[in-house]
């Protein structure tokens, strides 16, 4: 079985190669946000090229924001690259932590087009001399480094050191330089001219004066014209007279005009392309009413942007999106709520495990919500499992309390009908915790020789169900299901992908007979169809109308569990107690407001249907606004409206007697 592996492995990294150099400079899907914190160091170093800008590329590709590093890294410079093996990096426009290019032999160049904003947040911590804290270091690169757009560093200082190209001495980098304090070292390049030479030869016919280039011109937003003098820290742009004019202090790395909505980038967040100091709160005031309500525009402020939902690598805290929960708070799936009486009792990090998962290591799992690392289900876990007498239902409980897998998942080769024992898995990160690569080129997820032939010495049920009913994303590497012939309850795999450069695996290319899984006409025929309430095209993880992917008409989420509905008047959500309406933009049901005592048209106090929860009270367009409490210069009548005083109004609000005369 081993050696059945090693010749799969193998064979998917050479088909892995040609697939990857022929696509992997082709347009990927705009992203907003892409986690650079998930690859902390990707060193090329022995491993294949292929397989390092794959894995880069699976990140960054298609991206604009980074939230976290830019790491270019190669020990020993084995490979020679060019300028297209990186173009997935053309798409970045800001990079929140810093930018370090090391030990890479170029043909021509490297080159972030659009890359305007190095923030410097968390700083690399250089330890060879000198000393210090670069944003952006450029070592041993033997092509030039093209940052052509790059107009500021926030934090941080620049550090280019044993290149071979000179073209950086043609930048003003006191321009790009934000803070005082920071520092410009160039380093062991005493081959190259001086700056004034290489500015004088290529930069001369430049608007500033300056260039990465002959044809790449460096564009200046502060030490130019009286714009110091005039803005101070902030930076500049030419208006219509030729002048300097100051950018509003919401932007950062210049602009383009005087308004919020003009910035290259953001001082604090970017608001669909509005700069703004805070996102959008979650409620707003209703001076009409006199209480909160619900902003249909609210936004989580995540990294640099103001976003509907937090990345899947993040988790909701308050309106913020955080990589990790506050002291005093826990995960409930991807929510930080705060433990009870400042006490975590609930969910917990725990270590992976490099080998199968034996006996002894399931305790440590119990109440652990995010595993650091890999977990891997197969024969010999099963036969441990067995051997040892252990009581499943307990190992289940176990393992119950996992959300997020940071590493890989793997099963293959278990001994029961249903795979049910990650009932609550949102997200299969696809990571090592400190590497992005592997020796062995390895998948996300990886279902396999799930099938009695495979495995004898114990095995006489075949795998029919795999149960991820909450699972949200599979993101980093591939996705292998081969040689489960009998699996007929597992989610359409491609709907989890997180990157359209994964790629599921359904057969081994090794062995295209082993099916992934049972075709969904024979497990109708079987019995084993999903439910009428699901989308068939994305089959499901199970019979109930809790385990669809996708649902045929309408979703309701109730926590992490989705529910599949005809209506959102149906009685199964009537059942549960819940009052929702149609989002039809979104095929969702959605919460009445807290007010409604029954259904609803919308999610206002005045889109309720039938009674208030409270008080309903009348407004000027005949319409009817559920509120909590009737406003001054009203009272509640025996049916809890709230109608106008005439004269003396006696009642109680909030729990005080309030005596109003009009």
């Amino acid at each position: 079985m081993a050696s059945y592996h090693c010749v799969t492995a193998c064979y998917r990294v050479l088909l892995i190669m040609v697939i990857f150099v022929a696509t992997h400079a082709s347009n990927c899907p705009e992203r907003d946000f892409c986690d650079g914190r998930k690859i902390q160091e990707t060193v090329a170093g022995d491993r294949s090229k292929e397989e390092f800008l794959e894995v880069m590329s699976n990140v960054y590709c298609g991206c604009r924001m980074v939230d976290g590093s830019v790491n270019i890294l190669e020990r020993p410079m084995n490979e020679t690259y060019s300028s297209t093996d990186f173009e997935f990096l053309s798409s970045v426009e800001e990079i929140g932590d810093t930018l370090n290019i090391q030990n890479i032999n170029v043909t021509d160049n490297i080159t972030l087009p659009n890359l305007r904003l190095i923030r410097g947040r968390n700083l690399i911590g250089y330890l060879l001399p000198p000393s210090g804290d670069p944003a952006l270091v450029i070592l041993n690169v033997t092509a030039p480094v093209y940052l052509p757009k790059l107009t500021e560093i926030t934090l941080g200082d620049v550090y280019i050191v044993n290149v071979s190209s000179c073209n950086h001495r043609g930048v003003l980098w006191e321009d790009i330089l934000t803070d005082p304090n920071s520092q410009y070292q160039d380093i062991g390049n005493d081959h190259c001219p001086t700056s004034t030479d290489i500015i004088a030869s290529d930069c001369s016919h430049c608007e500033y004066q300056y260039c990465w280039s002959s044809e790449l011109c460096q564009t200046l937003t502060k030490n130019f014209g009286t714009c110091f003098e005039d803005c101070s820290t902030r930076r500049c742009y030419l208006n219509n007279a030729g002048n300097p004019q100051c950018c509003s202090r919401e932007c950062a790395a210049g602009c383009v005009g005087p308004n919020d909505n003009q910035c290259t980038a953001c001082e604090n967040f970017n608001n669909n392309g509005t700069c703004v100091t805070n996102c959008p709160p979650r409620e707003i005031y209703n001076p009409e009413t006199e209480s909160f309500e619900n902003n249909d525009d609210f936004r989580f402020h995540s990294g640099s942007l103001c976003l509907e939902s937090c990345p899947s690598s993040r988790f909701e805290q308050g309106t913020f999106c955080v990589s990790e929960c506050q002291p005093g708070f826990q995960t409930v799936g991807r929510v930080c709520e705060p433990c009870p009486n400042g006490v975590c009792v609930g969910g917990r990090e725990c270590r992976g495990v490099d080998e199968a998962l034996l006996p002894a290591a399931v305790q440590t799992f119990s109440r652990c919500t995010i595993v650091n690392g890999d977990l891997t289900f197969n024969l010999l876990t099963y036969e441990e499992f067995i051997n040892q007498n252990l009581n499943l239902t307990q190992v289940k409980e176990d393992l119950s309390s996992i959300e997020v897998i940071l590493g890989r998942l793997t099963i293959s080769g278990w001994g029961e009908e249903v795979f049910d024992y990650l009932p609550n898995l949102m997200y299969i990160g696809g990571f090592e915790e400190q590497t992005a690569l592997s020796d062995d080129y390895l998948d996300s997820l990886n279902i396999s020789d799930n099938n009695p032939t495979i495995n004898p010495r114990i095995i006489t049920i075949s795998l029919t169900q795999i149960h991820f009913p909450k699972l949200v994303e599979i993101s980093g590497l591939d996705i292998l299901v081969a040689n489960n012939p009998d699996l007929c309850y597992i989610g359409e795999l491609e709907y989890y992908k997180a990157s359209p450069n994964q790629t599921v695996f359904y057969t081994d290319p090794v062995i295209p007979t082993a099916e992934g899984r049972r075709p969904y006409s024979e497990c109708v025929a079987a019995g084993m169809s999903c439910h009428n309430q699901c989308n068939e095209t994305y089959r499901c993880w199970g019979p109930a109308d809790t385990d669809c992917v996708v649902c045929k008409v309408y979703l309701y989420r109730n926590g992490a569990e989705r529910i599949c509905v005809e209506s959102c008047e149906s009685t199964r959500l009537q059942s549960l107690n819940v009052f929702a309406y149609a989002d039809n933009s979104t095929m969702t049901c959605e919460v009445c407001h807290e007010e409604c005592n029954d259904t609803c048209s919308g999610p206002a106090p005045s889109d309720c249907f039938g009674r208030c929860k409270n008080f309903a009270l009348p407004t000027a367009s005949n319409t009817i606004t559920c509120v909590s409490q009737c406003p001054l210069s009203t009272y509640p009548n025996d049916t809890n409206f709230c109608l106008p005083c005439n004269s003396v109004c006696v009642y109680h609000k909030l729990d005080v007697l309030v005596l109003v005369i009009t």
